[in-house]
């Protein structure tokens, strides 16, 4: 007797809806972070008019900030749109033969 054959869902694993999930919260953490970077550095440049011990700390604290949380955005939203394709690739492949769950019984 032959071994069983693996079935589609095994042979393709992921559930493309948690991907689809996935893939807007990362696109809405992108959006997010870019705000507050853009809100940052809008503070930051404000306070370049202050002089003292008060802009020293200010600018010790925050320093180069708004520029992380910038690549930060840029990164959660360049892995949303890697991942965005998995989910339509995997529904594809998923609803390919589905022989490979019920074998045909031999002859």
């Amino acid at each position: 007797m032959a071994a069983p054959r693996p079935c589609v869902e095994d042979a393709f694993p992921g559930n493309p809806d948690r991907v689809d999930i996935a893939v807007e919260e990362m696109n809405q953490t992108a959006k997010r972070l870019l705000m507050q970077a853009e809100t940052l550095s809008g503070g930051v440049s404000r306070m370049e008019r202050w002089e003292g011990i008060a802009h020293q700390a200010f600018m010790d604290q925050v320093g180069d900030l708004p520029g992380k949380i910038e690549q930060a955005g840029d990164r959660y939203a360049a892995g949303g749109y890697g991942l965005a394709p998995y989910s339509t690739l995997l529904r594809q492949a998923r609803s390919g033969p589905h022989e490979l769950c019920n074998p045909a019984p031999a002859a």
